[in-house]
């Protein structure tokens, strides 16, 4: 009986890892990937920049959501580029990070004029217009 119980909490115990990144850090293979899984706090930017973006594409309507996905892509492959680079990874995690939360709007976005900062505003129709479409 006691060997039923200790399989299960072995299992969690092992599953659960240090770091906190939002992808495997086994089949990590590029140079920027392994330096962010070997440091906490690249992995947590990490974590920060995919929950934004995550939640980002929860709300943007489908054709946002491809061009967001686009932008991502080629935001991964610039972050390659930094290889082992801390200071490089870095930056391009806060970049992107404010980049993406320039994208939410006050809950008064409806109020305000044109000259706001973020690259979208809440329509009351589909969610996100980009500027050039209001």
């Amino acid at each position: 009986m006691l060997r039923i119980l200790i399989i299960p909490v072995l299992l969690v115990l092992f599953s659960v890892t240090a770091s906190s990144q939002s992808f495997n850090c086994r089949y990590g293979k590029k140079a920027d990937e392994k330096l962010i899984c070997s440091d906490p706090e690249l992995s947590q930017l990490d974590e920060r920049m995919v929950a934004v973006f995550e939640e980002l594409m929860e709300q943007a309507p489908a054709y946002l959501k491809r061009m967001l996905r686009a932008e991502q892509d080629g935001w991964l492959v610039s972050r390659h580029a930094c290889r082992w680079n801390t200071r490089c990874v870095r930056g391009h995690y806060l970049a992107r990070t404010r980049q993406l939360n320039a994208m939410f709007d006050s809950p008064d976005s409806d109020k305000k004029d044109d000259n706001g900062s973020g690259r979208y505003r809440r329509d009351r129709n589909d969610g996100f217009l980009p500027k050039r479409l209001r």
